[in-house]
């Protein structure tokens, strides 16, 4: 009789509060790991479309300004393109080559400045992000070069004014 009772009460509270329960087929581990890739794939999404006011295509025409804030250049995934700059922000002359993983592409500056370049992020994006600082002091070598030794490249930013 007792466990009559508690079954219809146990069945009368189920009836009651109905409880959505979503059942996700794998292991916990394969669920916390689709949360978190689908997390990391709206934080890129968003990271990009607050970028994109910055976004400018090196491979048509490329416009530096000095500015208080960065200068984003986004490159072709699997390119990197030499550019040499002047203080100004125009540009000499580009040349492109090829290096191997652009994830794994690392950058050292000979700047005495702060934040002379940096990669962002290294394997979030499709392209790779360069961005160029123009405070307008000493003139930089700055290089980049990928960690498995493939390929490398010399960004200069010259004092040089050019005449139109």
């Amino acid at each position: 009789m007792v466990r009559i009772c508690s079954g219809l009460l146990v069945f009368a509270f189920c009836h009651v509060v109905q409880a959505e329960v979503r059942v996700i087929p794998g292991t916990p581990f394969d669920s916390e790991l689709y949360q978190w890739q689908q997390q990391r794939r709206d934080m890129i999404a968003l990271e990009k479309v607050r970028q994109s006011a910055y976004h400018v295509d090196i491979l048509k025409r490329l416009v530096v300004k000095r500015t208080a804030f960065p200068t984003h250049i986004s490159l072709a995934q699997g390119r990197l393109t030499t550019i040499i700059f002047t203080k100004n922000g125009e540009r000499l002359f580009p040349q492109s080559i090829i290096i191997g993983d652009p994830k794994r592409l690392h950058v050292t500056s000979g700047a005495q400045t702060e934040g002379a370049i940096s990669i962002q992020p290294l394997s979030d994006y499709v392209t790779t992000d360069i961005v160029v600082h123009l405070p307008g002091r000493d003139p930089w070598l700055i290089n980049l070069s990928s960690s498995d030794k493939q390929a490398h490249s010399l960004v200069e930013l010259q004092d040089i004014n050019l005449k139109n």
